[in-house]
């Protein structure tokens, strides 16, 4: 390390260089170090230290391997340490590098590199993926089910029904879309917006909301469920809101899709390729906004109350397009798929 830090030209103290490496590298070679049983077939659903040790029994025992990113984690910790305030900023770089590494052993690894959207798939190969490895295989829901819920019929007099299918917790940014609300509010559009998920998870992060919507005079229209069965609120609502900050692909708006409702989505993970397609011809699903832009989802919001017609269209291509793609036994049957392909190509062949 000395001779490396030496040769680096590094100009922060040698002791800081040597612990930064140390934290970087010991979960690693402990890991390393983990006696692990014999198998056919490994399913990796990250990069990362998880991609590292399927890397290294790969090149010990032959061993196939499937990985299984839904979102591409190399990517997701170069945010987390560009925006922390706990590393150096000196050794940020350093580590950024070092997960791209990581996942470049576990690109290399695997026989099949799996993902969620199109928009993932140009990451992983930017990243050192085969693209000859590369699968695309997408969630999938129960669209038969969720098909049956009849349909909410619009009211004008009523208001706009809103509905956000979340966590909450701040990844979903839901001060964004109480904010939105407000907008819409001042705007003069009759609404109800229903926050459906537990508030356990974060608690802080929930009584901050709950402030929120005090504060800005929402809460005659802006109700926090907790948890609830969302098919009993589908039928309730005219469109849904997804305000994230990051995401996969979304299971929530899968279900909304499938459902008939339109959407608002943030710019985020798949979102934009299930609400506008992939070169199909299904037609547009909803909105898609950058993040954090309230203004943006209000006036989207306010579109619909004002072009029903067309929220019931749009509501009726994602449908259509859920149906297609995103059914949960097609999704099924190609993992199964998948697995007895590799794992008939293992030493085994169990």
């Amino acid at each position: 390390m000395a001779e490396q830090y030496e040769k680096a030209g590094e100009s922060c103290p040698f002791l800081a260089y040597y612990w930064s490496w140390r934290n970087m590298l010991t979960p690693l070679l402990r890991l390393l170090q983990q006696p692990v049983g014999d198998y056919d077939l490994l399913q990796v659903t990250a990069t990362g230290y998880a991609g590292v040790l399927a890397a290294a029994l790969h090149e010990q025992t032959g061993v196939k391997v499937v990985l299984t990113e839904h979102g591409i984690y190399a990517r997701e910790r170069e945010e987390d340490i560009l925006q922390s305030d706990w590393l150096d900023p000196a050794f940020k770089h350093q580590w950024v590098r070092f997960f791209r590494y990581l996942a470049k052993q576990a690109y290399a690894a695997a026989d099949s590199v799996v993902t969620l959207s199109a928009a993932n798939q140009a990451h992983q190969k930017s990243g050192g993926a085969d693209a000859a490895k590369l699968r695309l295989v997408p969630n999938g829901v129960r669209v038969a089910q969720l098909a049956t819920l009849k349909r909410h019929q619009f009211d004008p007099k009523a208001g706009l029904q809103i509905g956000a299918i979340i966590r909450m917790v701040p990844i979903k940014d839901i001060t964004t879309l109480i904010q939105a609300c407000g907008r819409l509010a001042e705007q003069g559009v009759p609404f109800a917006c229903y926050l459906m998920g537990s508030t356990d998870e974060n608690p802080e992060y929930a009584a901050e909301c709950r402030a929120m919507i005090a504060a800005l005079g929402l809460s005659a229209q802006v109700h926090m469920t907790g948890q609830i069965n969302v098919m009993d609120y589908l039928p309730r609502l005219d469109v849904l809101v997804l305000s994230s900050i990051s995401e996969g692909q979304p299971l929530a708006v899968l279900e909304g899709m499938a459902a008939g409702l339109p959407w608002v989505c943030t710019d985020v993970g798949a979102c934009r390729e299930l609400l506008y397609g992939n070169n199909d011809s299904f037609g547009q699903a909803g909105f898609v906004v950058r993040p954090v832009a309230p203004r943006r989802i209000a006036d989207h919001l306010a579109w619909f109350y004002q072009h029903p017609d067309m929220m019931q269209k749009m509501g009726q291509n994602g449908a259509r397009r859920a149906r297609r793609y995103y059914q949960l036994d097609a999704v099924a049957d190609t993992y199964d798929h998948l697995y007895k392909l590799k794992g008939a190509q293992g030493d085994g062949g169990r």
